[in-house]
């Protein structure tokens, strides 16, 4: 986590080192830290395939279903319905 602090630092207003940065608190299940980045950097970026994916992928790993299906319609819209995270969410 520090060298993702140290990108932070580095560079603000980039989006890669964020969304690194809320990648790894998901990946280390710290997923309330994780939806407030991601979500975040969806309010400041928009919809991109990156956000849409994990934020339907940590709130299906937090147990809210319907969170979790409403980012996972998102990114079918955006993505197309055989996006991988679409297809295993739904399935």
């Amino acid at each position: 986590m520090r060298a993702f602090y140290k990108a932070l630092s580095l560079a603000p207003g980039e989006i890669q080192p964020r969304l690194g940065c809320a990648t790894a608190l998901h990946m280390l299940g710290r997923f309330r830290d994780a939806v407030g980045a991601y979500t975040e950097l969806l309010r400041e970026h928009g919809d991109t395939e990156d956000l849409l994916a994990n934020l339907a992928l940590v709130h299906a790993a937090l147990g809210e279903a319907s969170q979790s299906a409403s980012y996972a319609r998102r990114l079918a819209a955006f993505a197309g319905p055989e996006h991988p995270v679409v297809r295993a969410l739904a399935g």
